[in-house]
């Protein structure tokens, strides 16, 4: 996770300090088409290719039947395989508990991930990223009316979903502030070409 540092125009880590829930294992392994499978590492080797996800952030999930899957915590996107991709069955709100099947913690964005699939019956993927073009030019942010949480809120937070959510019911590109963005869609690939087209608007108002 990258925070911008207005005073020298650098991206400085964001203090990372592991999930903010906890995680029941209910198994290790789940069944998952071969093909949601290759278009999941797919969208998410994009993501890295494109420079939208440095180190190991960034995150794709995707709703599927029995819950959605996500990316493996602290995995990087480009380095993923079929076992870092880990099923959320449920996460409890009240006990902020997310019960999983898979080998590895789930992304500690998680939490913003399920409650948006709940809150967004129509929504079948996410894609969150770290874009640096994005994150550096907050000037930019608000010359293109890009919706944006109203202040910086710790990740992977309950406050942060509901943030996320009050904004993504004005537009399905949300820029979190001194974060990264979300992206969504009917799926994959409709969520990762608004990732990328907001992307190409920053990589054009650069050439002006």
């Amino acid at each position: 996770m990258y925070r911008f540092n207005r005073i020298n125009n650098t991206l400085k880590s964001e203090e990372y300090v592991g999930r903010k829930f906890k995680t029941e294992f209910i198994g290790e392994s789940f069944e998952l088409e071969e093909g949601i499978s290759k278009e999941f590492l797919e969208t998410c080797k994009i993501l890295d290719l494109k420079g939208l996800a440095p180190g190991a952030t960034g995150n794709v999930s995707l709703r599927v039947e029995g819950g959605m899957v996500i990316k493996a915590g602290g995995k990087p996107l480009g380095r993923l395989t079929r076992k870092d991709i880990i099923l959320v069955v449920e996460y409890d709100q009240k006990t902020n508990t997310a019960r999983v099947k898979g080998k590895f913690e789930p992304s500690s964005e998680t939490p913003v991930h399920y409650l948006v699939y709940k809150n967004f019956p129509e929504v079948n993927a996410i894609v969150h990223a770290h874009d640096p073009l994005v994150l550096k030019n907050s000037e930019l942010v608000e010359k293109l009316k890009i919706k944006t949480t109203a202040r910086e809120i710790p990740y992977g937070t309950l406050e942060l979903a509901r943030e996320v959510i009050g904004r993504l019911k004005e537009s399905g590109y949300v820029f979190i502030k001194n974060h990264g963005s979300i992206a969504i869609g009917k799926d994959l690939k409709d969520a990762m070409d608004l990732m990328l087209q907001i992307h190409r608007k920053f990589e054009d108002e650069g050439k002006d």
